[in-house]
C-alpha cells in the first residue's frame, strides 16, 4: 500500500473512531431527561385520549362539505378541485370509501387536461422526430 493511500486510511479510521467516541460521550443522565415514558395503564391511554376532543363546529363544517353537490356546469381543474376539497372533508368525518370515490372523480375529471398534455407531448416528439430527420 503507498504511502499517501496509507495516510488517507489512517484519517478515515481516525474520523471513524471520533465520531463513534463523540457518539458514545452522551451521558445517561442527557437521554433520561428526553424521555418520556409511555402510558403505564388503560387509563392512562383513554385520559390522553379524552384530553383531545374534536371540535364539533370544524366537525359540522366537513360533514356539510363532504355533502356538497358538485357546481353546475362546472368541468376540468374546477371539478377536480372541488372532488379534491370534497374528500379532505370526508377522511376528516371518517368516510374512507367517500375518500377514495371522491379521489377517483377527482382524476377522471382531470383527464381531459391529461388527454391534451399527453397529446401536446406526442406533437411535440413528433415535430422533434422530423426535425432530427431533416438534420441528417
Amino acid at each position: 500500500m503507498g504511502a499517501s493511500l496509507r495516510r488517507t486510511f489512517d484519517r478515515r479510521r481516525r474520523a471513524a473512531a471520533a465520531l463513534v467516541l463523540g457518539l458514545s460521550a452522551i451521558s445517561p443522565t442527557a437521554i433520561a431527561q428526553t424521555f418520556v415514558p409511555p402510558p403505564r395503564s388503560i387509563a392512562d391511554v383513554t385520559a390522553v385520549l379524552d384530553s383531545d376532543k374534536p371540535d364539533p363546529t370544524k366537525l359540522g363544517r366537513y360533514a356539510a362539505q363532504a355533502d356538497a353537490q358538485p357546481p353546475a356546469g362546472a368541468s376540468g381543474s374546477t371539478l377536480a378541485k372541488f372532488y379534491r376539497d370534497r374528500a379532505v372533508a370526508a377522511s376528516q368525518v371518517g368516510r374512507a370509501e367517500q375518500w377514495i370515490a371522491e379521489q377517483r372523480a377527482m382524476w377522471e375529471a382531470r383527464t381531459d387536461r391529461m388527454s391534451a398534455f399527453v397529446e401536446r407531448l406526442h406533437q411535440e416528439d413528433l415535430s422533434n422526430d422530423k426535425r432530427d430527420h431533416r438534420q441528417r
